[in-house]
């Protein structure tokens, strides 16, 4: 029982890391009226944002709260030129980087710096069309080799400190797990979820004013949303900000937690470690999964995010885990058509 117990504990983590699944107001998408508030990005060359992005992931059990990971770092955004259909920008990582947790205690704190010093020479080239959709990044090749050049320095620790491992997750397969997750342009997409959490609802229309949609597709849910316009804080705001709000609820049922799991896991996993998995009878050891994905979208006039923020809750068999990505932007520089004249701000 002991040995199934820290299965289900490695499952239910595991699990906590891939619940993604839930649906999002990003996704969702109403038909242009003159009650909706359209997401278009309307960028200029050399238009420069820089932004802070803050993400934190906790468990809660039985009343005890553990930080599990945080991290914080500033990076900008430089509208580069436009294309035949929309922009080119580059991703530029400004340091500042903050790091806590004890996933980030579990390893030895140098491997930490030489990710942060790879991730920070790495510039991404993306672009997006005109509504503001990502389209492609340029240079994807060279994120994915930054990627595995990370991993391979993460397992180089994780293995070096607690070199057992490998007789239940051999290092072999779980480097094989985790690159071929970033082995394609549209994977890298992941690694950059900064950029994703910026980019998300543009080319989007919402209605004005509280809805509330079932989608009974895939796991049943339920997302109220609430559009406007506004600002999170009246000493920067600009006439014609606007704001989308969202709360989404989802049920996973028991086998499909479990089918997901073991799907993911086995690939992973020694031999032995996949014959205990399957003894154990995941079906039965675990309950439904409840997943709460809220959400907070604030955009300037012009399409350029302003402070953005997703937080998803699952709670599965007891533990309650809370993942929260913020983005909120720290300076500016627009250019107006024609090149006439420029905004500076900073807050």
């Amino acid at each position: 029982m002991k040995d199934y117990n820290k299965l289900l504990f490695v499952i239910i983590v595991f699990f906590s890391h891939v619940a993604a699944v839930c649906a999002q107001v990003q996704n969702l998408s109403q038909e242009s009226e003159d009650s909706t508030i359209n997401v278009i990005s309307f960028f200029c060359k050399n238009d420069t944002m820089d932004y802070r992005i803050s993400m934190m992931k906790y468990k809660i059990h039985e009343n005890d709260t553990t930080l599990n990971y945080f991290t914080s770092s500033d990076f900008r955004i430089i509208v580069r030129d436009s294309t035949s259909n929309g922009y080119k920008l580059e991703y530029i990582e400004l340091g500042n980087r903050q790091i806590d947790g004890d996933e980030v205690d579990f390893l030895d704190k140098g491997v930490w710096s030489k990710i942060a010093s790879l991730s920070e020479k790495q510039h991404v080239i993306f672009t997006i069309d005109e509504l503001g959709n990502l389209q492609h990044i340029e240079n994807w090749r060279e994120v994915k080799q930054t990627m595995y050049d990370s991993i391979d320095l993460l397992c180089d620790s994780l293995y070096a400190k607690t070199p057992e491992l490998d007789s239940v997750m051999p290092r072999s397969r779980l480097e094989m797990s985790m690159k071929s997750r970033y082995a394609s342009e549209e994977s890298m997409w992941g690694v950059y979820e900064e950029l994703q959490l910026l980019f998300g609802v543009h080319g989007k229309s919402f209605t004005i004013g509280r809805n509330e949609i079932k989608d009974d597709s895939g796991y049943p849910s339920i997302t109220t949303s609430v559009a406007s316009y506004g600002s999170y804080e009246e000493d920067e705001a600009l006439d014609g900000d606007y704001f989308i709000l969202g709360k989404t609820t989802q049920t996973i049922p028991s086998e499909d937690v479990a089918t997901i799991v073991s799907g993911q896991l086995s690939g992973m996993l020694s031999d032995d470690a996949v014959r205990k998995m399957k003894e154990a009878n995941l079906n039965n050891l675990l309950e439904d999964a409840q997943l709460t994905n809220l959400e907070a979208y604030y955009l300037f006039y012009n399409g350029w995010p302003c402070d953005m923020s997703k937080q998803l809750i699952m709670t599965l068999n007891g533990f309650e885990y809370i993942t929260t990505k913020h983005i909120v932007w720290l300076s500016r520089s627009w250019h107006v058509y024609g090149g006439q004249k420029q905004e500076q701000q900073e807050t």
